[in-house]
């Protein structure tokens, strides 16, 4: 290639320097702008006081950020200078001789280790800064549990897909990157259809959603949109946090709305008065019309196939890196392996793509408000669906102004003031 592996390892450091200052910088500006003097004219969606809240959650999670995020590049930067890729790969090819399962254990390694290191941080921010703003439920058998099912699951979905992967570079040529990007691709839309009902209930306890008025108003709302849906369901979101959402999953018959049960709690709530409770349910129905919007209007597909040709550009270009010596050479590899160089390849050109974040997020928060006004014009109640929008943000002390930089960067939905004042100006 055009440049040594001198250059290239060089350049992988700056990427991965230049990715954690950009990302602290912006969570700086963001800060910056939340501290300012808290206007009045928010009061009436978020106090004072739960703004000086918000605030204090946000320092407190940025300061565990910096610090799990400083870990973490002090260490690759490590195993990079030091070699440790590559004793890794040797350490692979003691234990087997089938490339496919070389790959894996490779990966597997790299990401239990990415896992023991990231796991004391998480124990923190769960239970320590989650607990201390009231919002952690989790117990330490749930912590681990999710982290082991999680990372099994990750095992199984990983091998079938290096075998595929390493068996057909071995036998295809130039376009052997074309047949990985059809296969991964098929098996990614496969799990979009299978998920609901094989992945999501290893990490969630869903039950049918109660008859009653909420269930007739939701039901009524999807029969005027002639909107498949397999059923309306609630998760245990409780058990883990207080924290509210709501999402649809899965396609076609496997399409299911699930609602935190936290989101329903207060319809349960005795305090809850009866026209408070009609508040609720034309919330929770605007918001549900809202992520009906994102099916009807395409943005599922459309982002899968935004994804699908990002796939392929990372595959092609990760196949023609393969073929360089520079790429093996700057991550402490040699001789040259397909089984350790295509994640390696994929790792890099996954870290460069962070720099298409900004793209990316502004074709979320451009489908955000367009699913806004779909659910303005099909259930007509942008009062609920406001109403909804600040409860999610005030109960989950969302800061409820930005930097601009931290929105382009990080921000997949928009910030909730011009988002609210776009909903206004929708027509009915």
């Amino acid at each position: 290639m055009f440049f040594d592996a001198k250059i290239l390892y060089i350049a992988i450091v700056a990427l991965w320097v230049s990715v954690f200052v950009i990302e602290r910088l912006a969570e700086l500006l963001q800060y910056g702008v939340a501290s300012r003097p808290y206007p009045e004219s928010l009061s009436e969606i978020q106090s004072p006081a739960d703004h000086e809240k918000a605030l204090a959650y946000l320092g407190e999670r940025n300061r565990l950020g910096w610090m799990h995020e400083s870990v973490n590049l002090v260490v690759f930067l490590s195993a990079l200078s030091l070699g440790f890729f590559g004793n890794i790969a040797d350490f692979a090819e003691r234990l087997t001789s089938m490339p496919w399962l070389r790959a894996t254990l490779f990966v597997a390694f790299l990401s239990g280790l990415k896992g023991l290191l990231d796991l004391p941080f998480a124990w923190i921010s769960t239970f320590r800064i989650e607990a201390r703003y009231g919002f952690n439920r989790t117990t330490p058998r749930t912590f681990f549990l999710d982290r082991v099912k999680g990372a099994i699951l990750g095992l199984l979905l990983l091998a079938p897909i290096l075998a595929f992967a390493i068996w057909v570079l071995e036998t295809s040529g130039d376009r052997a990157w074309l047949t990985i990007w059809a296969g991964y691709t098929a098996f990614q839309f496969f799990l979009l259809f299978i998920a609901p009902i094989a992945i999501l209930p290893l990490f969630l306890k869903l039950t049918p959603l109660p008859d009653g008025e909420l269930k007739s108003a939701i039901e009524a709302y999807v029969a005027k949109q002639t909107f498949k849906l397999n059923g309306v369901w609630v998760c245990d979101a409780s058990k883990r946090s207080t924290k509210t959402n709501a999402f649809f999953t899965g396609f076609g018959r496997f399409r299911r709305l699930v609602l935190f049960d936290t989101m329903i709690a207060k319809l349960d709530d005795p305090a809850t008065t009866p026209e408070r409770r009609k508040e609720i349910i034309a919330e929770i129905v605007a918001i549900t019309a809202h992520e009906a919007g994102h099916f009807r209007l395409g943005h599922i597909w459309k982002g899968s196939l935004v994804s699908a040709v990002i796939t392929a550009g990372v595959l092609f270009l990760a196949q023609r890196l393969l073929e360089s010596p520079e790429l093996y050479l700057a991550f402490g590899l040699f001789p040259p392996q397909p089984a350790y160089g295509l994640p390696l390849a994929v790792m890099l050109l996954g870290k460069l793509g962070f720099f298409g974040s900004f793209a990316a997020n502004t074709f979320s928060r451009r489908n955000e408000y367009a699913a806004d006004r779909f659910s303005v014009e099909t259930y007509g109640d942008r009062e609920a669906l406001i109403r909804g929008l600040q409860v999610l943000y005030r109960e989950n002390l969302a800061i409820l102004v930005q930097h601009p930089f931290f929105t382009a960067l990080f921000a997949s939905h928009p910030p909730l003031l011009p988002r609210t004042d776009a909903i206004r100006s929708s027509k009915t």
